[in-house]
């Protein structure tokens, strides 16, 4: 092909591929030829789709914008979540009473009062500053391998 553009936006007359981009297709689709208006259903449709997204956005980035100030940081870590778990994260829980125990120590925990059981129990979550839910750090930075909690524990001095 004798002419390409560089990024193919059908912005150069030259290029084979740009104008072929550019040009409605002479092929029809069995069902809906190419030079079909759409419908007031279809347009209803496809704004309704619109909107909802536009929405969704929306809301993403008010969340973000709470997520970056932190806005309810006390509660939160009394709370003992992460940034993640405590602003972002929806999940759904089936109401039964479960059994759970931590994955740091082992211990059997009380009855959780739903199936959205945490990781880690509380006074780990304390030890190492974790989030209960998802047993990441609280702050949701990576820790370095010598870190001072965990040198501790080691040594018996926490849970």
């Amino acid at each position: 092909m004798s002419g390409i553009c560089s990024k193919h936006r059908g912005h150069d007359p030259n290029c084979e591929l740009c104008t072929a981009m550019t040009q409605p297709s002479t092929e029809t689709h069995p069902t809906m030829p190419r030079t079909k208006a759409l419908t007031l259903t279809e347009l209803a449709k496809i704004n309704h789709v619109s909107a909802r997204r536009a929405q969704s956005l929306s809301d993403y980035f008010a969340k973000v914008a709470i997520v970056a100030s932190d806005a309810h940081a006390e509660k939160r870590l009394a709370a003992r979540l992460c940034l993640y778990c405590f602003y972002l994260e929806r999940s759904l829980a089936g109401q039964a009473f479960t059994k759970w125990s931590c994955v740091l120590c082992g211990e059997p925990q009380p009855m959780h009062h739903n199936t959205n059981v945490p990781r880690v129990c509380q006074s780990c979550a304390d030890a190492f500053d974790l989030c209960v839910q998802c047993s990441g750090t609280r702050d949701c930075r990576q820790r370095s391998r010598f870190d001072r909690r965990a040198r501790r524990r080691k040594k018996g001095q926490c849970p």
